[in-house]
This record gives C-alpha cells, structure tokens and sequence, in this order.
C-alpha cells in the first residue's frame, strides 16, 4: 500500500464524528466518511488485485526466462557435442585418406605399418597407436609390429595372445579372436582391462578402441588405438576405424603378395642365369654377356679377349665318385 493511500485513510478516519461537512449533521457526515472509506477499500482491493496481476506476470515471465537460459544451455551443450563430433569424424576421414596414400606408396611392410600409426596419431590426435601381428607359435601371440606416439613400455611389459588365456583376455586379443572391434570407452571402469588398467592408467591412457585386421575371414593382426579423453570413440568414428582397419588389412595382404611375387621373380631370375648349386652364373648369362660385349667391341672398334678356363681331368672326379660327388666338389 502507497504512503498515499495510507494518508488518505487516515485522514478520513481522523475527522470528528460531529464534524458537519457542507451543513449536513452528524448523521451524513458518518455516512459520507462510511462512503469514503468503501470507495478507499474498493480502490485498494482494485490496486491490490493489479498488484497480483502484475505479480503472477512477472512470475511468468521469471519462469519464462529460466526455461530459457536452461533450453539454451541445452542447445549450446548440444553444439559442442555436434562440433566435437565433426571434429572426430573430420580428423578420421582426414586419415582414413592419409592412410590410403601411404599404402599406394609403401614399399615395405614395418614402413607401412609405421607410417600409417604415425598417421593416427598425428591428424588423429591420440597418444599411441600401434599395430601387431598374430603368429602360429603355441601362445598365439601378437607380436607388436609397428607403434607411434607416446613412448611407453606398455606393450612390451605385458605379452598379449588372442588365445583364450589371461593373456588374450584384454582388447586386443578379443578383436582377434572374435573378429570383431573392441572398444573401450573408459579404461578406468572397463572389465576388460583388469589386467592392464593400472598401468594403462598410469601412462595417461583413458580410452582405447582394438580393431582386427581381417581378410577373407583371415585375421592378420590387430589395430589399437589409445585416447588420453574418455568416451571419444562414438558410432560415426568407429565406423570410420573400421573401415581403416578393413582398408589396412587389404593394403598389408597386397604388399605381402607384392613382396612374394617379386621374390618368385627375383628367384626365376636367379635360376635362369645362375647355376643352383654354386650360385654361378650360367651358360645363359654367359651368352647374353658375350654377346653385349661382342655388341659393344664392334660399335667402339674394339678388339675383344675371351678367357676359357676349364678344370683337368674333372671327368675323372665324376666318373669316380659320381655327379653327386662332382656337385658336391663344385660347390
């Protein structure tokens, strides 16, 4: 209520009961002050009732606002979400991309597998990747073959196996043997890394993701990955990993074919112009390098020596001991 308002009532209730007002007696004047005071009090129940209006709008509009702030508080926890996310599946896509180049180029097998970590863990920004290899030994390893990043013991101080061992309990040795990628959102709660989780923690790793290398439903070895955030691993860039790792496994299966089509070359090259047995070159190579020496004299001028060496009585070696014997001798 208004220090006006307040003044006004009192001064209505303050004026003497015989007071006459305009020469009217007693009785109109109590009857003017009872009018007085009912249009004061329905005045006041008006403006009470404004105030309640205003109130209960203000409140509306309080409540309005903080639905709001929270609404966009939402959105904008929303958009960093949304940005970080491109930002992985950007950063994946940059080196799943990256990766196909380096195996158009490489030449060997450990540079491959090199460059490719290094890739993943440079343009990807995690802290190690590393790539290991499954043998036939009786443990069923996995030998680590190639790794980038962060310098660490951890793969060395602790074998793994893809057997069904304590060994090959952990990401790596599921990925291989249930061919399948094995993700690990939070090394610190995940069963998975019993064995591993102290030191895995101790070196800064909070996430992991283990991807198999399958060809033909071959399983060559295991792609592992190391975050030092939790929970970086979502739908879109596993699905971006595994593709990487379908492409790696692909790429790794043609460079050995590679490899051992040029070594049955260089072997078909080394039987065509070397003898087996000493390693010398033969009768074929001889020829061809006579006639390019033969080839080269006439086009210089140039006169040419030939120098035949032959081995006495070696007739006699065979003859006597046999060609196995002679072979032996030669070589």
């Amino acid at each position: 209520m208004s220090q006006k308002t307040v003044d006004s009532v009192d001064k209505i209730r303050q004026q003497p009961a015989a007071q006459s007002i305009d020469g009217t007696d007693e009785e109109s004047c109590l009857q003017e002050r009872v009018r007085a005071l009912e249009a004061e009090l329905e005045r006041l129940e008006r403006e009470h009732r404004r105030h309640l209006q205003l109130a209960k709008h203000l409140e509306s509009l309080v409540t309005e606002m903080h639905q709001q702030r929270e609404e966009l508080l939402a959105r904008n926890q929303e958009l960093t979400r949304s940005r970080e996310t491109l930002d992985y599946i950007t950063r994946a896509y940059q080196v799943q991309a990256s990766c196909n180049q380096a195996l158009l180029q490489a030449d060997s097998e450990a540079a491959l597998l090199t460059e490719v970590c290094r890739l993943i863990v440079e343009q990807g920004r995690f802290c190690l990747a590393w790539v290991g290899l499954v043998t036939d030994d009786e443990a069923r390893s996995i030998q680590p073959a190639a790794f980038f990043g962060k310098e660490t013991l951890f793969l060395t101080n602790h074998p793994m196996s893809y057997g069904d061992n304590p060994q090959g309990q952990g990401p790596s040795g599921r990925a291989v043997r249930e061919r399948r990628p094995v993700v690990c959102q939070d090394i610190a709660s995940s069963p998975i890394f019993s064995r591993l989780r102290a030191d895995a923690l101790a070196e800064g790793f909070l996430s992991c993701i283990s991807l198999p290398l399958v060809v033909d439903e071959r399983c060559l070895g295991v792609l592992g990955i190391y975050s030092d955030e939790r929970r970086v691993f979502d739908v879109e860039e596993v699905e971006l990993l595994v593709e990487l790792a379908r492409q790696l496994a692909f790429g790794l299966e043609a460079l050995r074919a590679r490899t051992e089509r040029s070594e049955a070359l260089e072997q078909i090259r080394r039987l065509a112009y070397f003898d087996p047995l000493t390693e010398l070159p033969n009768r074929r190579m001889f020829l061809e390098r006579l006639e390019q020496a033969i080839a080269q004299s006439e086009r210089e001028s140039q006169q040419l020596a030939l120098l035949f060496l032959d081995l006495d009585r070696f007739k006699d070696v065979n003859d006597t001991l046999g060609h196995e014997g002679g072979d032996a001798l030669l070589a």
